[in-house]
């Protein structure tokens, strides 16, 4: 028998693997257990094995494309799970609508001779300019016609590869997924014109638009910023928004690094309902701090598995020691100016007892925007994120709890993460938690709660809050809303989980629909419901 253990998480999958290591080793059954992420489960789909052979899902479609392979039905999958136990770690996390619903969406970049110097022209011609789609895609057509006549050989290639006969059927997306057929040169056409958009609207944003400030450039790669668990990643991709942030963020010099930042076309390789993950295993197993306060949708989502037994067990880390007030502990301010004051004034306040203070910001960008104008300020200051190095990482969270450590730390620190507190900090009533923003999840703030006051420590805990991220997020009305109370906001937080609800059932539908048109285009037979 083996045990398949998933998490949200990759810091925190191998964190705990790590932390059993010598244990496994011990009882000699470290063969028998593997960590992963759910993304990790859905890549094993992309990549399959049959009759102990692996096949990539993703070189197969770049084969379609560069040679007009033709599609040999795949057949059924020889892994076995039938002897596996599935453990979800934090499984609340998986039946939320980041995951329950939702499709994993695998890409292949398929390098196209040409292709950079096309790219460099498009950007160059996009920024600071006022064309419109058309109109550049006219004139990018027309470089690669003047290219071609003076001989440039990287756009003979390329012409070359367009004007290559025969058709070709891929999988894409353009409102849902299908099977499209294509010629070389009507899938340049459809790609060239996707870049052209997407390079107009990057020259045109601004740091607050998500397409902008989801891109970092990390050892010379473009990444792009994984939602599910807070991380800057080069294997992560948002069509070409990440081509087009790497010459915005470069400026200069641009180097393709063997066509890892641009040069390429991004190609569909199907959808993986993360659903249907766990559908295999004849027995799936579930933890996390947070069960007693899943939802109606996420019970139900439980149920689906089969799953129909519940257990509620005490705490390791001991009954929270936690006192929340929802009047004295809560307060909204109207701007972001007074909002960061107030944060600014209340470490103050805290860091006079000699205490330690966790500060969890919604976003990285807002946790960096605070840090510039008030980190100064601090003499013992860290910032901890999901991207912060794993050595500092681990250094960070044991300095947390130190008498006068101020920690900025993005929302994803707040689940899991075992910060301690000093013998010192423990006598001047323990760590003190500033949460700055309103979760839509109230498991997460229960999460957020509970980094203090627990393992029968002292602690504090408030919420800070900015009427303007609270109207964008959809819990005030408006400006003029006289909600400004926590319980008038806990009803907000549960008529946005409500109608969130509502539309799981739509997105589940679909999602399976996806991943069934993605094996049956691979000639992948499913195996059958547990």
């Amino acid at each position: 028998n083996k045990v398949r253990v998933l998490c949200y998480s990759d810091y925190l999958a191998k964190r705990d693997e790590k932390d059993f290591e010598d244990y496994f080793n011990t009882l000699r059954i470290t063969e028998c257990i593997s960590y992963g992420t759910f993304s990790d489960m859905a890549n094993e789909f992309v990549n399959p094995v049959f009759q102990e052979k692996q096949v990539s899902l993703r070189d197969l479609v770049k084969s379609i494309v560069l040679e007009h392979s033709s599609l040999e039905k795949l057949g059924t999958p020889s892994s076995d799970v039938s002897r596996t136990v599935l453990l979800i770690d934090e499984v609340d996390v998986f039946f939320s609508s980041q995951f329950y619903g939702c499709t994993y969406n695998p890409v292949v970049k398929c390098t196209i001779p040409g292709m950079a110097l096309i790219q460099e022209k498009i950007w160059k011609m996009a920024s600071g300019s006022t064309y419109k789609p058309n109109e550049l895609y006219r004139l990018i057509q027309e470089f690669i016609e003047e290219g071609v006549r003076s001989g440039n050989q990287d756009l003979k290639e390329y012409n070359k590869f367009r004007l290559k006969p025969g058709e070709i059927c891929l999988l894409d997306d353009d409102s849902n997924l299908s099977k499209i057929d294509f010629t070389n040169r009507s899938l340049l056409e459809k790609h060239v014109m996707e870049m052209v958009k997407t390079a107009i609207v990057v020259s045109k944003g601004t740091i607050n638009d998500f397409y902008i400030n989801w891109f970092r450039i990390i050892d010379g790669l473009i990444c792009c910023f994984r939602e599910e668990d807070g991380v800057y990643s080069s294997f992560r991709f948002s069509g070409y928004f990440s081509t087009f942030n790497y010459f915005r963020l470069k400026e200069v010099d641009f180097d393709h690094k063997s066509n890892s930042n641009y040069g390429y076309i991004l190609l569909d390789t199907g959808r993986i309902s993360y659903a249907k993950l766990p559908e295999e295993f004849p027995l799936i197993l579930g933890v996390s701090g947070t069960v007693s306060s899943l939802c109606d949708h996420e019970k139900q989502a439980i149920r689906s598995y089969n799953i129909n037994s519940f257990s509620i067990l005490p705490s390791f880390f001991g009954d929270s020691n936690l006192k929340f007030n929802e009047v004295d502990n809560c307060c909204i301010l109207d701007s972001e100016k007074d909002w960061g004051s107030k944060i600014f004034e209340r470490i103050n306040s805290v860091l006079q007892e000699h205490r330690a203070v966790l500060v969890f910001f919604n976003t990285d960008l807002i946790l960096n925007d605070f840090h510039n104008d008030y980190g100064d300020k601090f003499d013992r200051l860290n910032l901890l994120t999901e991207n912060t190095d794993d050595y500092l990482k681990s250094k960070f969270i044991d300095e947390a709890g130190i008498s006068n450590a101020v920690t900025l730390c993005s929302r994803g620190m707040g689940r899991g993460v075992d910060f301690k507190s000093s013998m010192a900090v423990e006598k001047k009533r323990g760590v003190h938690v500033i949460q700055t923003f309103f979760s839509l999840d109230v498991k997460e703030e229960k999460q957020i709660k509970g980094r203090t006051a627990r393992k029968d420590n002292k602690g504090s805990y408030e919420l800070i809050l900015c009427k303007v991220h609270l109207i964008e997020a959809k819990l005030l009305k408006g400006i003029e809303s006289d909600a400004h109370n926590y319980s008038s906001l806990h009803r907000s937080r549960l008529d946005l989980m409500k109608e969130e609800g509502a539309k799981n059932a739509e997105r589940i539908i679909q999602s399976e629909k996806d991943h069934k048109l993605t094996m049956e285009f691979f000639g992948i037979n499913a195996g059958q419901k547990k």
